[in-house]
């Protein structure tokens, strides 16, 4: 008599060999390990060169302060229900975006899980470097902004600060869950997985520092002249 147990582990033996293969991840890892980690210096370099004039202001103090105060707070009160709704519908967002069939995410207080069809690198990363939360919260502030012209200067310091928490709470909780270990790192292996998070992060990062400071000459100089520089610096030592 087969126990369901023993059932159990035919049926999950069975959807693994069934799995779509995704390649080699050595060779995914050879590729583009580099290059994303080059990427991802380019944009930290950037950041610091970016025009720091209006960040200098009150909203921005708040948004650094409440940045600040969350990363403390947030590991010691992480509010994981929250973050597993964020993590688990990310997933499912990233699916419909990209054109792959998902059903919609089975949420628990500490877990949750999603079943995509033949997912992606994109797919299995999206909550580790895309700021739900803080998404949703931007979205918000600007169809308040859109339709509240005269907003005062009291509501845009509470905006910020809002903003700030939203961010921390997704650094926190990102780093404690991968701390934790996470199946999706496995797709392609942690190292390229690390890579794309890390590139990512920084990504979604300087693309709000351009947005909120609308220097949209400066979002891509900055980042160019430096490519500039090292190519001639290339040049120079192997020419």
């Amino acid at each position: 008599m087969i126990t369901r147990k023993a059932k159990q582990q035919a049926q999950r033996e069975l959807k693994r060999r069934k799995a779509p293969r995704h390649g080699l991840s050595i060779v995914w890892v050879i590729l583009w390990s580099p290059v994303l980690w080059m990427l991802t210096g380019l944009l930290a370099v950037s950041l610091w060169r970016f025009p720091k004039d209006f960040f200098n202001g009150l909203a921005a103090s708040s948004f650094a302060f409440a940045f600040a105060l969350g990363s403390v707070l947030f590991v010691c009160f992480p509010c994981r229900p929250l973050y597993v709704f964020g993590h688990e519908l990310t997933h499912w967002l990233a699916a419909l975006v990209t054109g792959h069939k998902a059903d919609f995410p089975r949420l628990g207080l500490q877990k949750g899980s999603v079943n995509v069809t033949q997912p992606t690198l994109f797919i299995a990363l999206a909550p580790y470097f895309f700021p739900f939360l803080l998404f949703l919260s931007a979205i918000a502030i600007a169809i308040i902004r859109l339709f509240w012209h005269n907003a005062p200067a009291l509501f845009w310091n509470f905006a910020f600060a809002w903003l700030g928490l939203c961010y921390s709470y997704h650094i926190v909780l990102t780093i404690l869950a991968l701390a934790h270990g996470q199946s999706d790192l496995q797709f392609r292996g942690p190292v390229l997985s690390y890579s794309v998070i890390l590139f990512g992060n920084f990504l979604v990062l300087y693309l709000s520092m351009v947005l909120i400071s609308q220097n949209w000459r400066g979002g891509w100089e900055i980042p160019w002249q430096l490519i500039k520089t090292l190519i001639s610096k290339c040049v120079t030592c192997f020419g």
